[in-house]
């Protein structure tokens, strides 16, 4: 009898949730919130309120259903419905050159995020901060000294430091009939660098070997 009661119970829970998600997508279409009226790229056929979220959870690698799907449209540009949000897939150049020249305002806004917000305390990264001018002035900034020739160049007597000490670390570890771990010789040789660069130590002798 209870086992009876627990499961109408749950059959009617199910029913009305789904009336709900039903209604709330209908209000949507009919409010025009589902693409906040802009004009969208292609997109493979999906499911209501969850689009292609079965369809990515079905085919893994991702990257690679979506690729394939890219093939099968005949398109270079699509988009993808998960729950809310819309990702634009692009696997020509040309439209990607577009898109970061040309449409980065377009293209720039993300949906908000919990977790994304947490790790830029307040969207105050250069990767997750909105569009706007402090985040133009951010990619300004990236790209013309942080990101450019001349910080390459200024970085080049560390990473030929690091380098060497990590050859050298390999080497004696071949002398002594070691073994080679090489997930731990990436990570040392990324903190050491990145020490470097941080406390502008330029003749530091590492203490691997």
């Amino acid at each position: 009898m209870e086992y009876n009661f627990f499961t109408s119970v749950y059959i009617t829970f199910c029913i009305t949730l789904g009336m709900l998600f039903l209604i709330k997508w209908f209000l949507g279409l009919l409010l025009g919130d589902d693409g906040g009226g802009k004009q969208l790229p292609p997109c493979p056929p999906g499911i209501p309120m969850i689009g292609n979220l079965v369809g990515m959870l079905m085919n893994r690698p991702t990257t690679k259903w979506i690729v394939r799907v890219m093939n099968d449209m005949k398109t270079d540009i699509a988009c993808f419905r998960f729950g809310r949000v819309h990702v634009i897939a692009i696997t020509s150049d040309e439209i990607a050159r577009e898109v970061v020249k040309e449409k980065d305002s377009v293209f720039a806004d993300r949906p908000d995020s919990y977790s994304a917000e947490y790790i830029s305390c307040g969207y105050k990264g250069v990767v997750f901060d909105e569009y706007g001018e402090r985040q133009m002035k951010m990619k300004k900034v990236m790209t013309s000294e942080l990101m450019s020739t001349k910080a390459l160049d200024l970085l080049r007597d560390v990473r030929n430091l690091e380098s060497d000490n990590l050859l050298a670390y390999v080497l004696n570890l071949y002398k002594k009939g070691g073994l080679v771990n090489v997930r731990d010789i990436v990570c040392t040789h990324t903190q050491m660098a990145t020490k470097y660069l941080l406390t502008k130590v330029n003749n530091v002798k590492s203490d691997l070997y």
